[in-house]
């Protein structure tokens, strides 16, 4: 039966700390310990409010609070839960913040807006405020929504700030700022750079030391996570051909990969079947290929407990090349998915019996960052070199935070491998298509996109000072890619190659050897043009005027993007510059001679290529 429950006894606390008024009331006498002849214990038992049951086996059960109860006790502190709820009321009145405001009746602008909403997003986002069309890589549909909405009202937000707040609220908000009305400006959020990078001394970032590091020729179970992505894919295929004793893992970034998934992007990427001459066919997939129900962008890789210590049990190596590529999200936006996995996966490098090495796929816009006018840099010069990117900080502003994002994650990977993490970073130069095949585009537009709009205006922009490293357009295939990524990182014999600490991580730089620099840029610029234009070099204010001309003749896709990408980031002083590789080179042509000479020179041909395939996927 149940009862109430005392507690007393030896052990029991002669009272309450500093409340001598309350200990007074509380005691109650402990008959038992009188009738046991017990007097030298304090007789004094206290109620704790709560009902319980004594089984046989001496086991104490709660039944609950007794009747009228509404004290608790969390960490020993006595709480009144009746006065939490009156505190919370008088909290309820005083003003909210604008998320929970009670709903206003509409004005015309409201409603104008949301109609253009509504016609322009269809049936399926029936509501307009949810953000969900903004889910993927929907950035068109976002860009051809501030069109119809600058078509109408003639004014709309910049997408830039668009895309930080696609609600109907936010657009109705800045019409009215921007016609005059007072309406109060959101104060712009700043990150703090050393907390962001700071990695937990929680135990779960912390290497075991009698867990050994797997040796590279014994590793038989790999993880792949992004292997949705172009550079995943051919990661997947190029494991597969040249291991075939290996089973690969292989995670999605924003939702889980299902086989079917996985076996029609490899077919479209023409990398399983008969286009890719029988070095891959289905059963290597369905056979070799497990898919983890999980995804980056969810806490501990969208998995249960017990099932990511499995995996972390399973897999011996982890490639992580997943992510979420956007550059006009913030870095808060872009946090969840490109940032904080990362502890996810170094806790899971450390879960089995042995370290998992990790391998992180970065970029060379991580090294770009030193150029931006707001950085904060330790050094007065520009570092290229294979190494961390530890002596500067970008800028504390929330925006434009894709390459913010990869910095953070460089730099958690950093301390990881302080700790004893067997670690490697490679940052690749802008990634291209294959040297063969049909494929269009793998998603890394930016270089591309900044000679398109050179060849549309006719001009060439002044990008840089004389004390910067020099501007070039760097650009590697996917296939040479992976081919150096994969080699660099499962080779033992590559780790020998380079005499760095255990403490650090090894770093790569697969560039291409022959890029285009800036002093060849006019001559490539006239040809690509095909009218025998007279190309000009411009200041880079000019030529972003001459830009921004053209976003306001846009039609509303995927140039309006484009041109609003362009004009910020160059006008933040974003410079691309080649980084040191000259260590990634000599062990590669150790490991695979001639391997360099197999990178097609960054000339007209290949642009004419690369810019022929964008034009094919903007007309689709």
């Amino acid at each position: 039966m149940p009862g109430e429950l005392l507690v007393g006894g030896p052990r029991f606390a002669a009272g309450l700390f500093n409340g001598p008024e309350f200990t007074a009331q509380l005691p109650i006498n402990d008959q038992l310990a009188l009738q046991r002849g017990r007097h030298g214990e304090r007789n004094g038992m206290v109620q704790r409010n709560h009902r319980a049951s004594f089984h046989p086996a001496n086991q104490l059960e709660s039944t609950g609070l007794t009747a009228g109860n509404k004290q608790i006790n969390p960490c020993g502190v006595r709480t009144n839960l009746t006065k939490v709820a009156q505190k919370s009321c008088c909290a309820s009145q005083s003003q909210r913040s604008g998320g929970v405001l009670p709903p206003i009746v509409p004005g015309g602008l409201e409603k104008s807006v949301t109609a253009i909403f509504k016609s322009t997003l269809g049936d399926e986002y029936p509501n307009p405020d949810d953000g969900r069309f903004l889910e993927g890589n929907h950035s068109t549909l976002l860009v051809r929504l501030q069109a119809r909405i600058r078509e109408k009202l003639n004014i709309a937000p910049p997408v830039s700030q668009f895309i930080k707040e696609p609600t109907v609220a936010a657009v109705c908000t800045y019409i009215r700022q921007n016609r005059g009305c007072a309406v109060s400006n959101a104060v712009e959020n700043t990150i703090d750079w050393s907390s962001e990078t700071k990695l937990p001394t929680n135990p779960r970032y912390i290497p075991r030391y009698s867990n050994p590091r797997v040796d590279r020729d014994d590793i038989t179970r790999i993880l792949v996570t992004g292997a949705e992505l172009s550079v995943g894919l051919f990661l997947l295929a190029e494991i597969l051909v040249s291991k075939r004793d290996v089973v690969v893992y292989v995670l999605g970034s924003l939702k889980p990969l299902s086989t079917d998934d996985l076996m029609d992007l490899l077919e479209n990427h023409g990398l399983v079947g008969i286009s890719s001459n029988g070095h891959l066919d289905r059963d290597d997939v369905l056979s070799r290929v497990r898919c983890v129900y999980g995804c980056l962008s969810k806490p501990r890789l969208g998995l249960s407990e017990s099932d990511f210590r499995e995996l972390g049990r399973e897999v011996q190596t982890i490639y992580h090349l997943g992510g979420h590529v956007c550059l006009l999200k913030t870095y808060t936006q872009l946090k969840s998915i490109n940032a904080t996995p990362i502890l996810d996966l170094i806790q899971l490098a450390g879960t089995g019996e042995h370290l998992s090495e990790i391998h992180y796929l970065s970029s060379w816009s991580v090294g770009h960052l030193q150029s931006w006018s707001l950085v904060s840099r330790n050094l007065n010069t520009w570092v290229a070199t294979e190494g961390a990117m530890s002596h500067f900080q970008p800028p504390a502003e929330n925006q434009h935070g894709y390459f913010k994002s990869l910095w953070v994650a460089e730099a958690l990977l950093c301390s990881a491998a302080s700790r004893g993490f067997p670690v490697t970073i490679t940052r690749a130069s802008a990634v291209t298509i294959p040297r063969h095949g049909s494929l269009t585009s793998t998603g890394d537009e930016l270089a591309l996109r900044m000679i398109l709009a050179m060849v549309d205006s006719g001009k060439i922009p002044t990008v840089g000072s004389p004390k910067q490293p020099r501007f070039v357009i760097d650009l590697v295939p996917v296939d040479y890619l992976v081919r150096g990524l994969f080699t660099l990182t499962s080779e033992r014999v590559a780790v020998e190659f380079r005499s760095v600490s255990r403490d650090k991580p090894l770093f790569y730089h697969i560039s291409n050897p022959k890029p285009l620099e800036l002093r060849d840029l006019s001559d490539v610029v006239t040809a690509l043009s095909g009218d025998g234009r007279k190309i000009e070099m411009v200041s880079l204010e000019s030529w972003m005027q001459t830009i921004a001309t053209q976003e306001k003749k846009a039609n509303g896709t995927t140039e309006v993007l484009w041109a609003t990408i362009l004009r910020e980031y160059l006008g933040m002083g974003h410079v691309m510059f080649s980084l040191d590789s000259g260590n990634t080179h000599e062990s590669l042509e150790d490991l695979l001679p001639g391997f360099s000479e197999q990178c097609p020179q960054v000339d007209v041909a290949m642009l004419e290529r690369l810019l022929g395939g964008l034009r094919r996927v903007e007309r689709v």
